[in-house]
């Protein structure tokens, strides 16, 4: 992956999260921003671009997909779950995800007390039909991050070996 490709990826999906009026595809599209950023992480080499492109716009994917109204309070709850997790995993720099889960506790609080509500609408049951589908591990928010979709390949990333291997094949 280039940078290029990888901002562009990354302006796509916020475009598609800007524009996008239903709370709970805004969720899922922030979910799917988890998972590309957690792969990114565990790829060596050139997944940091992504996640570099990620913290870039980190400021404007939580404003898309936890909108500031008391409706959008599930997906704010949702956002921090996840910045959260990625807090833990030291996925982005420290002060970057506190100060960004500073902002959603505050929006949460302002609105509601969360001791007072019952579970959200958006997150998986333990249960649920979802999470019991073979192949899908779902994380501890409801999102997953090794989803394999039918007919959908990605190719290998190819390394230096694979390259010389090829060529020995040739002589």
């Amino acid at each position: 992956a280039n940078s290029g490709f990888a901002n562009k990826v990354v302006e796509i999906l916020v475009n598609n999260l800007e524009r996008e009026s239903s709370l709970y595809k805004k969720v899922n599209l922030f979910f799917l921003v988890d998972s590309i950023t957690q792969c990114s992480r565990t790829m060596k080499g050139d997944g940091v671009i992504y996640l570099s492109a990620i913290q870039t716009v980190l400021p404007r994917l939580l404003s898309a997909a936890a909108p500031p109204c008391s409706s959008s309070l599930e997906n704010h709850q949702q956002c921090l779950k996840v910045l959260k997790v990625w807090l833990e995993r030291k996925i982005l720099p420290e002060p970057i995800i506190r100060h960004h889960i500073r902002e959603l506790e505050s929006v949460c609080c302002s609105y509601t007390s969360v001791d007072s509500r019952g579970p959200l609408q958006n997150e998986r049951a333990l249960d649920d039909r979802i999470r019991q589908m073979e192949g899908m591990l779902a994380d501890e928010y409801g999102s997953n991050s090794s989803i394999q979709l039918p007919d959908v390949s990605i190719p290998a990333i190819q390394t230096e070996n694979d390259e010389r291997n090829r060529f020995d094949g040739e002589n």
